[in-house]
């Protein structure tokens, strides 16, 4: 006979409903209450959710089914529990209960869970969260009263976003994301709870590369604030979806920017919405970031850490703290203070994993221009092990490990690190961090000779930067001035690389604007203009001494000697 042919589970669920049909009438109340909980349930629990009639008989009734082998007892997190002998007998249990009585006791447990949850730091929350969605949903089932639905409902949405902020804070924004779309789906179609939630919903996903998934949520959230007449609702949407459109089509953005900016902070100002102000916070610092202003951006990236953390919001907190070690990296703190800021934000991380990730590859970099390429190595290995278990994909685009191998002389390296990850934000859509990466590439084939295929890649970073993206502006025009220098045409070069520097200079990006001095240096030097040549190189050099670049300042000295022999 064919096993497949055997009706196993229809045969089971029979056995166990006329099994759960002979207990006493103590001992299947307490089964149907403990399957409301799970398949791991506890005493305690199934006490305060017992019918007032089964109370007093639960300890002896929770005792005859771990007899009759229906439960057994175990250890779950230190606290002791009972689990169901097989998930099936708790499923034919669970289905026992009429709708009503499910919904009452999802809620009730629920209830009690929020009180227990305070001494569980935090671990219950979405199980709060499910346990209401439950009784959501069969309310709903039942035609509950619509008011009674929109206090349920709100109530889940609530608890499940909060789950998705502890999602978020270990890293998964996978989770994050399936809890936040659980709890639009609780909330009514059009009030203003659910365009909050798919604020959030689109956030999420637009900070872990869904883009597309993004700006569709973007768009059905703007769609319920609009009507409503909502300014704070309409304000979050906004700033959201600017967020997002930095990642899309960065000179839009910065295009349209300040308005936004100045309407968003009016409306979060006068509904004393901290959230909003922390987020808005975040958007003005990648603002100046885009700019080169980086000790503004630092600011800014500090009050809305600020803001974060007296809230009690730690998955905000950490969106704010992953940029400042980048802020170290790239402003004039010298390398021995970054590094300090690099340890000190990884001891605020709260176990996030993505945070971490986002802090070891600005420190490897540190590293690397003290001159420690070995250590640089090891942590760029420690991030992508990091980047690997959180599956998130923008952030696996070789940047760190590339800067790291150009840093230490190895750019067929550097190339490898890079080709992967700007295949693959192609594919995505994503703009900003590609624009970056082409302009690494441009550099890393310059290097090795390859100059029509850095010139391509030149191409790439001038077309897709945003006219206010100071850094990407710097870096094509330095490597185009290289590859042009190299190729006889050195006054075109020396036009370049003399715009790299002017755009450098009204920026605090010293190690950006020492690369422009230094390109500009080979430019200049093409042009047979040593003295001239000579000059760009001693400011190149002063100012990668003053960030503490060990190994740049090397390389600066190296040229200058050869233009200037002593």
């Amino acid at each position: 006979m064919d096993a497949r042919s055997v009706e196993l589970p229809a045969t089971l669920d029979a056995l166990i409903t006329s099994r759960l049909d002979l207990l006493p009438d103590t001992e299947r109340l307490a089964i149907e209450t403990a399957a409301v909980e799970g398949p791991v349930f506890t005493r305690e629990a199934v006490a305060a959710l017992a019918p007032a009639a089964l109370r007093d008989g639960v300890a002896s009734a929770i005792d005859g089914l771990v007899r009759r082998d229906f439960a057994r007892p175990t250890t779950v997190d230190g606290v002791q529990a009972l689990r169901f002998r097989h998930l099936i007998v708790r499923d034919v249990a669970y289905r026992g209960i009429a709708k009503a009585r499910r919904a009452d006791t999802h809620e009730r447990f629920a209830r009690w869970l929020e009180q227990a949850a305070s001494r569980h730091a935090g671990e219950w929350i979405e199980l709060v969260g499910y346990h209401l969605e439950q009784a959501w949903r069969y309310r709903a089932e039942l035609g509950g009263a619509a008011d009674r639905l929109r206090e349920l409902g709100g109530a889940a949405a609530m608890w499940l976003e909060r789950a998705a902020g502890r999602a978020r804070t270990r890293g998964d924004g996978a989770a994050a994301i399936t809890l936040l779309r659980r709890a639009a789906e609780v909330v009514p179609v059009d009030d203003a709870p659910r365009g909050r939630v798919l604020a959030h919903l689109g956030a999420v996903m637009s900070d872990h590369g869904r883009l597309a998934e993004a700006q569709t949520v973007l768009e059905e959230a703007g769609g319920i604030a609009t009507p409503l007449g909502d300014d704070t609702l309409e304000a979050r949407v906004a700033v959201e979806a600017l967020l997002l459109e930095l990642q899309l089509d960065p000179a839009a953005a910065v295009d349209r920017a300040e308005e936004l900016v100045a309407s968003a902070a009016t409306a979060f100002s006068r509904s004393a919405d901290d959230e909003g102000l922390g987020r808005l916070a975040y958007l003005v610092a990648l603002l100046n970031w885009i700019q080169g202003r980086v000790a503004p951006a630092e600011a800014s990236w500090v009050r809305a850490a600020d803001l974060a953390r007296r809230r009690g919001d730690t998955a905000s907190l950490l969106d704010a703290l992953r940029w400042l070690p980048s802020a170290a990296l790239y402003g004039p703190m010298p390398v021995g203070g970054a590094i300090v800021r690099c340890m000190e934000v990884l001891a605020e991380l709260h176990g996030s994993r993505r945070a971490e990730a986002d802090t070891l590859g600005p420190l490897a970099a540190l590293y690397a221009m003290h001159g420690d390429a070995e250590r640089a190595r090891t942590l760029v290995a420690r991030r992508d092990a990091v980047i690997a278990e959180v599956g998130f994909a923008m952030h696996a685009v070789g940047e760190w490990a590339a800067q790291v191998e150009l840093m230490a002389g190895d750019p067929q390296a550097a190339e490898a690190h890079l080709r992967d990850g700007y295949a693959r934000l192609e594919e995505i859509g994503e703009r900003a961090f590609l624009t970056t990466t082409a302009g690494l590439l441009a550099r890393a084939l310059h290097a090795q000779g390859r100059d029509e295929e850095a010139l391509a890649f030149t191409g790439v970073c001038e077309e897709t930067a945003a006219p206010d993206d100071v850094a990407a502006q710097i870096a094509w025009r330095g490597s185009r001035a290289r590859i042009l220098a190299a190729r006889g045409r050195a006054e075109e070069a020396v036009a370049l690389a003399r715009d790299a520097v002017e755009l450098a200079e009204r920026t605090d990006l010293v190690t950006d604007h020492a690369d422009a001095l230094l390109d500009l240096t080979e430019s200049l030097r093409a042009l047979g203009r040593n003295v001239d040549a000579g000059g760009a190189a001693r400011q190149a050099e002063a100012l990668y001494r003053t960030k503490g670049n060990v190994v740049a300042s090397r390389r600066a000295r190296s040229v200058l000697e050869e233009l200037v022999p002593a």
